[in-house]
């Protein structure tokens, strides 16, 4: 920026702090000189002759006139300067109250009865639904898949069935049937442990004919046969228990 710009922007800035001051002044000295008038007509008039009653009568409006003329002018000095202070100071003006014009009362009732002709619509409360929670989402376990159960080969459905479980044990013949199934059980432990020896025992220089192998496998198969016969018959398995009971030997008593 040049220096004219400057010293302008300058002189610009300073006017306007100084323009409130010198309307401040000019108020008062404005103020003064109107305190000063009135104090010179409160003071005596001097003694003057009476004019005629027309020369009195235009000299009287001519005053009148006169004075009514400095007080416009006091007062139209006085509102700008107030004016100019509210624009410094950035207040706006009053407002003039402006007098409402009246209307006439033919215009004004037909409104009044329209409107209580014609009253408001009020729009129809709905009641408000109470709002439902969202249900949390069901988590289904997965599925875990059943394996069948599994039959054992060569024994019937029927023994294994919950009506044999139930049945009573019979009390006549139970001792009798537990020596026989007893004696067959000795049976084949026997048959049992000369097919291990004729199987796993080798002596030099003696083999046995192949019609031996051929009787020990007929009696081990005989012996299965009989087992499965025994566990598959109604009411076998409750045999096998009670002989097992008694040919058991009480091996815990004596540890005892």
């Amino acid at each position: 920026m040049s220096v004219p710009s400057l010293l302008l922007a300058d002189f610009a800035d300073v006017l306007e702090g100084l323009m409130p001051i010198i309307f401040v002044i000019l108020y008062g000295i404005a103020h003064l000189v109107g305190m000063l008038q009135q104090d010179k007509r409160k003071g005596k008039p001097k003694a003057r002759p009476r004019p005629a009653p027309a020369e009195a009568a235009a000299g009287k409006g001519a005053a009148e006139a006169a004075g009514g003329k400095r007080e416009n002018l006091e007062d139209s000095l006085r509102r700008e300067v107030e004016e100019f202070l509210r624009r410094a100071q950035g207040d706006r003006p009053p407002a003039r109250n402006v007098p409402a014009r009246p209307q006439p009362q033919g215009l004004a009732r037909p409104k009044a009865e329209a409107v209580q002709e014609r009253p408001l619509a009020r729009p129809a409360e709905r009641p408000v639904a109470p709002r439902r929670l969202a249900s949390p989402a069901r988590v289904e376990p997965p599925a875990v898949p059943v394996e069948p159960p599994r039959r054992i080969a060569g024994l019937a459905p029927s023994t294994l069935s919950a009506r044999h479980v139930g049945d009573p044990l019979p009390t006549q013949g139970v001792a009798l049937h537990a020596q026989t199934l007893g004696s067959q059980i000795a049976q084949a432990d026997e048959r049992m442990e000369q097919h291990l020896r004729d199987k796993f025992v080798h002596q030099v220089g003696t083999l046995g004919p192949a019609s031996t192998t051929a009787q020990q496998r007929a009696a081990a198969t005989a012996m299965a046969q009989d087992i499965v016969s025994l566990l598959t018959r109604p009411g076998g398995m409750r045999q096998v228990i009670v002989a097992s009971e008694i040919l058991r030997r009480p091996e815990e008593r004596w540890e005892g």
